[in-house]
């Protein structure tokens, strides 16, 4: 009868006060109770009450909804977190290989301008946040007879561009070769990585024309390294995985050679739109390229494939 007696007596006391007094005063009779109380069972009951594990009849403003608090909250801090106050993407991977001519042609003031022209990008596509966070870019240079690998894929805020000098001829298809390939792979790793992928672009830019175009391809007494560009071009193109971009600078530049390349892509009539474009640039205007190569970047990052590049100011 007690344990009733008690049980009852809580809950007129919770009716009684406001939550402040409430919770002062019940501790008070609880300490009370306890020393009146008989039964172990009831005095369990009366921690309970007091420890709040216990709800008690006719007391709902103690248990009223209220916001989470921040400490409450079961977010994860990566949910929550900002990035230099900008929005957390979760952005496909936008793989960018710029193939470089730097051969003789290029000595002197055009290298010059190349060079500052790629730090120019660097800064400026850094101020685009989703942009930067998606590409991954790779530096691939033709000249000194020799198609090199400057800069393997990275982020764009990891990537720290070298000062490039020219000389030697211009081994473009042997370039284009290798960085097709390296895309390649590298989608590859991506993919088996589970990484969300969007069309990779593969840029071109001289101011010339090939100088290995005859030169044949490996083993082979028929192909040659102008056909093995070609049919890179066609195969990449074909699957829907690249978008390619020849870029001729200067009066030298064979726009005829880059028309060729871009020709062995399927017709434009089969896709929604061209996959393999030309850009005819006045000498010097190597900003003005990086500039149309980063819209194309922002494109992807917006998911456009129809961006002519020849329309880009």
């Amino acid at each position: 009868m007690k344990f009733l007696w008690i049980r009852k007596t809580a809950e007129i006391s919770c009716w009684a006060f406001p939550p402040r007094e409430l919770q002062r005063v019940s501790l008070r009779i609880n300490a009370n109770r306890i020393i009146r109380c008989q039964s172990l069972l009831t005095y369990i009951y009366l921690v309970l009450v007091i420890l709040g594990k216990f709800k008690v009849l006719g007391s709902p403003r103690l248990y009223r909804s209220r916001p989470m608090t921040e400490m409450e909250n079961p977010q994860t801090d990566e949910e929550n977190d900002d990035f230099g106050g900008q929005p957390m993407t979760n952005a496909a991977r936008i793989p960018t290989v710029v193939l470089l001519d730097i051969s003789g042609s290029m000595s002197g003031k055009p290298i010059k301008q190349l060079n500052k022209a790629i730090k120019q990008y660097k800064d400026e596509i850094g101020e685009d946040y989703k942009t930067e966070k998606a590409v991954d870019i790779s530096i691939v240079t033709f000249g000194d007879g020799d198609a090199t690998i400057e800069q393997s894929f990275a982020e764009i805020s990891d990537w720290q561009p070298t000062e490039l000098s020219a000389g030697g001829n211009t081994p473009m298809c042997e370039a284009l070769i290798k960085g097709v390939n390296h895309m390649e792979e590298y989608r590859n790793k991506l993919n088996d990585n589970n990484t969300p992928t969007k069309k990779g672009l593969v840029w071109v830019l001289t101011d010339g024309k090939p100088t290995d175009d005859n030169k044949s391809w490996k083993n082979s007494n028929t192909d040659t390294y102008w056909d093995k560009a070609k049919s890179l071009v066609k195969q990449g193109t074909d699957k829907g995985d690249l978008l390619f971009y020849f870029v001729g600078i200067g009066p030298k530049a064979d726009m005829d050679k880059l028309e060729e390349l871009a020709n062995a892509a399927p017709d434009a009539d089969r896709f929604e739109g061209e996959r393999a474009q030309t850009l005819e640039l006045d000498e010097g205007m190597f900003q003005e390229f990086f500039q149309v190569l980063s819209e194309s970047q922002r494109a992807q990052e917006r998911g456009d494939d129809n961006t002519d590049i020849n329309t880009q100011e």
